[in-house]
């Protein structure tokens, strides 16, 4: 079957190809298909480059530059006479854009007496994730603190006394004291923008905690459902405000669609006079099927049924709107890609 498809003008020969273009570096193999095109099959690798920016930190709401500057070192004082880290201002986060596509595309040969020019359709199929932005070690250290002090916010808030029996401290008398400060400073966040759109539960949200009020009474116990499948947790126009993880850990990724058409043209000249070496130049289109995703975690503000806190996911670039600082202006700028033009070199060597 194979001699026959060679015969009728189909895989009668191979070239190995290697490209170089601002989508990556690559490689492929070629092969005729009869007279009118060519089909070439390989991949392309984009190296990693890093994006960074910083984020800045707040504590309490409404409150002017010098005020929260004010409430921070309070802040910093207690965590450093209770955590040893205190909190910082501002994180640093740091991103890598890379990309790893296979592909596959089909030459057309519209003048087939001549075939240098010709028309190319196809598709890239690759990592849908292009862009891995985490806080730095630095900072990770840093948000250790963070992550320390708004545990302790969340048992002030719920009216519950603050365990440090782990660390080997114990507040004794302080604890009402203690409590009564935290609720009013509020959790650490990080603001990043606004709300475009309520945001509403992917799943059931559980109270992790008993939530006592200043009478001692039990208002909401452990375990019982703060918000149902498709309840309203944030409210367009409020602010986002992302935390660490439980691992000291704040995330923000660019994702695209893994299947990206491409349309393009091209033209090939021989390098010998045999034509056995060639160099080629293509220009075109990879069609992403919309502008990537910019995508953060927020806290729901409860857990699931085994008491883990619970994150759901908000796209920055769709679904959020006056991002602030240089994450804006690279969040405006994915918004712009929904199609990424390539402009690529190619050298070619008949294989057989």
């Amino acid at each position: 079957m194979f001699r026959e498809a060679q015969m009728n003008g189909y895989f009668s020969h191979l070239d190995l190809g290697v490209t170089l273009s601002n989508v990556g570096i690559g490689f492929d193999f070629a092969t005729p298909l009869k007279r009118w095109g060519q089909l070439r099959i390989g991949g392309t690798f984009r190296p990693n480059t890093t994006y960074d920016c910083s984020l800045g930190l707040e504590i309490s709401e409404g409150l002017t530059e010098e005020q929260q500057q004010q409430r921070y070192d309070k802040v910093a004082k207690l965590a450093s006479a209770y955590t040893n880290v205190p909190p910082t201002r501002t994180i640093d986060m740091s991103g890598g854009y890379e990309m790893l596509n296979f592909k596959m595309l089909v030459d057309y040969y519209p003048i087939r007496q001549h075939r240098n020019l010709r028309i190319t359709a196809g598709f890239y199929w690759g990592n849908g994730t292009i862009v891995k932005g985490t806080n730095t070690a630095m900072s990770g250290t840093m948000l250790s603190g963070v992550t320390i002090y708004n545990a302790m916010y969340r048992r002030a808030a719920a009216g519950l006394d603050i365990d440090l029996s782990a660390a080997g401290f114990s507040l004794g008398s302080m604890q009402p004291k203690i409590r009564e400060k935290l609720q009013e400073w509020g959790a650490i966040t990080i603001p990043v923008g606004t709300y475009a759109n309520d945001m509403v539960a992917e799943q059931n949200v559980y109270y992790s905690t008993d939530v006592i009020d200043a009478q001692g009474n039990v208002t909401h116990s452990a375990g019982e459902l703060m918000y149902a499948q498709g309840d309203v947790i944030h409210r367009a126009g409020e602010t986002i405000r992302l935390t660490p993880d439980d691992n000291d850990v704040v995330r923000i990724d660019a994702k695209v669609n893994k299947f990206k058409p491409y349309l393009g043209i091209g033209y090939t000249m021989p390098v010998t006079k045999d034509g056995r070496t060639q160099i080629s130049l293509d220009a075109g289109l990879l069609i992403w099927g919309g502008a990537p995703s910019v995508v953060a975690l927020v806290e729901t503000g409860g857990s699931d049924k085994a008491g883990n806190r619970l994150f759901q996911s908000i796209d920055l670039a769709h679904n959020a709107k006056d991002v602030r600082g240089k994450l804006g202006t690279l969040v405006d700028k994915a918004k712009g890609y929904t199609v990424m033009p390539e402009l690529s070199l190619r050298f070619s060597q008949r294989i057989w």
